[in-house]
């Protein structure tokens, strides 16, 4: 009697970790919610337990507590290295570098093979640190490691690094092998430098109709196509195919653009005049460069243009800035920027050398470093409070390009879920214009960096900007083609390419695109 009683138990344990697992591999938060409080009951002791409440916890945002969790639970079970590895990726996700680091390479000292090499060279990438990355990920293929990461993780680190011919070889291999071929497809075509062969897009289109593909499988596989559609010049085959991904993913992701255009007014609100920085202040965070703006504005190749000067190191996109916000948000139990009116002087000093301790290792062995975190602009009053120095670059590239690009572009979860309409991106984007223009009516200096002259009139640009960020003309940032640093970008093989004439990518879908147009127009 008591074996049955224990079988049962355990089966009734099994199943509630199973449905919150898979509550949490399809984000979806309110059914982990609900699921959490008898998981916790019924599963208390199992060593599960902590990696499931700390990713129910980094879901709904509550990064703190996540990191309460994983911080108790890797001090009760030293060896368990799943819960060593969750703690890297939030660290890493709240760009606390140093403690990450140093925890991923007391891992790499021990005994690792198979997946545990492959979720280090992950961890490794997800620290910014490629090459180790790399190496890691080359011995697991030597070993033959059968991971389905692998070839992924692969051709990433591949395509990162600038080895474009070897990137789309590995994801070649994986469609040819049947492995992860969704992603293998969308990874192919995401690089948009590679064209199909006949052969390739007919079997894409096949696959692309094939019945039983998961959602997240089919999302991939169509914006595959619509890729490949539109490089082979069938317009509206791509668009339609584009319209079918888009409206998959919108109905599956959270987005409300009225309550988004309420926060940008309070942002406003919250920073409705310049509070001029004091003398002894002024100079705080020079040495760093803000790229803001619209996701596929070109911001990348701006960076990429400023990393190839001596001085400056390319740090690509930092999550910094927004994740001190949201601790002091936490801190002071108000949403930012509803603290704003209150903060001191002192306040935003102490956030601001927060933000340069955080990225000190950017500047090793550069005196200046990048931030391109595209959502950074709608803190921009911040920056100037907590680094008055800094440098804040908008990068500005046409509108309905802009747009038209960003729903194009599948994006890392819950990073742009405004992109997958044309009316969700056209509003956000009015936004961002909208709070732009604020922050100049205030006189916060601002460079606004368009993406066509800068491709149109490169020198002079190029010589402006440098200017503008205190930085003597070098010639190498004519050629930022020829810079080796890894970029982390989906447009990282766009930018291996000279710079040349902007060509328009929306003008050959004509009166498709007109309900885009008008949107952006309305007031």
């Amino acid at each position: 009697m008591t074996s049955r009683k224990t079988t049962t138990a355990s089966r009734r344990v099994a199943e509630s970790l199973s449905r919150l697992k898979q509550a949490l591999t399809a984000r979806d938060l309110p059914g982990a919610e609900r699921l959490l409080p008898g998981v916790m009951l019924l599963a208390a002791g199992d060593p599960e337990l902590p990696l499931l409440v700390a990713r129910t916890h980094r879901l709904a945002g509550r990064r703190g507590e996540a990191r309460r969790v994983l911080e108790e639970g890797v001090a009760k079970s030293p060896n368990d290295l799943r819960l060593q590895f969750e703690l890297v990726s939030l660290l890493t996700e709240l760009d606390e570098l140093p403690p990450a680091m140093s925890m991923l390479d007391r891992i790499a000292q021990g005994t690792l093979d198979g997946a545990r090499l492959v979720d280090l060279a992950i961890a490794y990438d997800l620290a910014g640190v490629p090459d180790k990355a790399l190496a890691l990920a080359e011995q697991a293929r030597l070993q033959g490691v059968a991971d389905r990461r692998l070839g992924l993780q692969l051709g990433r680190l591949y395509l990162m690094l600038g080895r474009i011919d070897a990137a789309a070889a590995e994801y070649r291999s994986l469609i040819r092998a049947g492995q992860r071929v969704a992603e293998a497809w969308f990874s192919l075509l995401d690089m948009k430098t590679v064209r199909l062969d006949d052969a390739e897009l007919a079997a894409l289109k096949r696959l692309s109709k094939q019945h039983g593909h998961a959602p997240d499988e089919q999302t991939l596989i169509d914006f595959a196509l619509a890729r490949a559609l539109e490089a082979d010049g069938q317009y509206e085959a791509a668009f339609r195919a584009l319209e079918l991904a888009n409206r998959g993913l919108r109905q599956r992701l959270r987005w409300n653009a009225a309550s988004h255009a309420r926060f940008i007014d309070d942002v406003a609100r919250a920073f409705s005049r310049d509070e001029p920085p004091l003398p002894a202040s002024a100079a705080r965070g020079g040495e760093v460069i803000f790229l803001v703006g619209m996701p596929r504005s070109g911001s990348t190749v701006v960076e990429q243009v400023l990393a190839s000067h001596p001085s400056v190191e390319g740090a690509s996109e930092l999550a910094v800035l927004p994740s001190l916000l949201a601790g002091e948000s936490e801190r002071r139990r108000q949403p930012f920027p509803d603290w704003v009116p209150s903060a001191t002087a002192d306040d935003w000093a102490r956030l601001g050398e927060a933000y340069l301790a955080r990225t000190a290792r950017w500047r090793a062995t550069r005196p200046l470093s990048t931030d391109k975190f595209p959502d950074n602009w709608k803190y921009v009053g911040a920056i100037r409070r907590m680094l008055p120095g800094a440098h804040i670059i908008d990068c500005r590239r046409d509108l309905v390009e802009t747009c038209w690009s960003c729903y194009k572009q599948l994006f890392a979860p819950d990073l742009a879920n405004y992109s997958y309409s044309l009316d969700d991106v056209a509003d956000y984007c009015r936004d961002y214009l909208r709070l732009m223009a604020h922050w100049d009516t205030v006189g916060i200096p601002v460079r606004c960096q368009s993406h066509e002259r800068l491709l149109d009139d490169r020198e002079v640009e190029v010589r402006a900007l440098l200017h503008f960020v205190g930085l003597p003309f070098h010639a190498d940032c004519l050629r930022p083609h020829e810079s080796r640093r890894p970029v982390r970008t989906a447009s990282s093989a766009q930018v291996r390419q000279p710079l040349r004439a902007p060509s328009s990518q929306v003008e050959p879908y004509g009166a498709l695109l007109d309900p885009l147009r008008q949107r952006l127009q309305a007031r």
